[in-house]
């Protein structure tokens, strides 16, 4: 589509326009012929529909006398949006950030809870830690019986230090993720709701 195809719909609807606008503000030909400077003649077919191709300092004077925007009268902007509109986009923004803060409450608090147990199969794998090095101390004083006999440690006795290793393990890297998970979501979502509230702000001062 070319610019002509474009603006047409803007330009064939002008001349209804600027007539509406000076009918709307009581303007009489006389009126408008004065304080703008356009030609009577002009004026005239210009109101009546049959101006054909009109001139473009004829046309910004007109709009300029009846307060009117040549650029939103031709197309070449979009015309400001009206109160309304931007009421119920606020609207619209408040609801989504009332979604947002609602979504982020329930998810924050499915990963605490999702912490919480982490925390106690953690704790749990600690202290079934300790009870084998326990088990183990006590084992190594009994010196002909149990998995530790003279000092060599059965094939028992390294599944329980591979264990008590493995428990260590998990329990520590468990915990480095929990507390590296909570800190990245909760940036991330402080950042989401941060965002949405700029919106806000920023339809409300428009």
């Amino acid at each position: 589509m070319s610019a002509i195809q474009e603006l047409a719909p803007y330009l064939s609807a002008y001349q209804r326009n600027i007539k509406r606008a000076k009918e709307d503000q009581h303007y009489t030909i006389d009126r408008l012929v004065e304080e703008s400077g356009v030609s009577r003649s002009a004026v005239t077919k210009l109101c009546a529909g049959t101006q054909q191709d009109p001139k473009l300092y004829n046309s910004a004077a007109l709009c300029l006398v009846l307060g009117l925007s040549l650029d939103e009268l031709c197309g070449l902007v979009k015309p400001a949006e009206s109160p309304e509109e931007l009421t119920e986009q606020i609207h619209h923004v408040e609801i989504e950030n009332a979604k947002l803060e609602a979504t982020t409450a329930a998810q924050s608090a499915q990963i605490k809870s999702t912490h919480t147990m982490c925390y106690v199969l953690a704790l749990f794998c600690m202290l079934l830690s300790f009870s084998l090095i326990a088990c183990l101390v006590t084992d190594a004083q009994i010196r002909n019986a149990g998995l530790i006999r003279g000092g060599d440690l059965s094939v028992a006795a390294w599944a329980c230090i591979a264990l008590i290793v493995g428990s260590a393990l998990a329990s520590a890297i468990t915990f480095y993720a929990i507390r590296k998970e909570r800190g990245g979501k909760h940036g991330v979502h402080q950042h989401i709701l941060l965002h949405a509230r700029d919106a806000g702000k920023n339809l409300t001062k428009g």
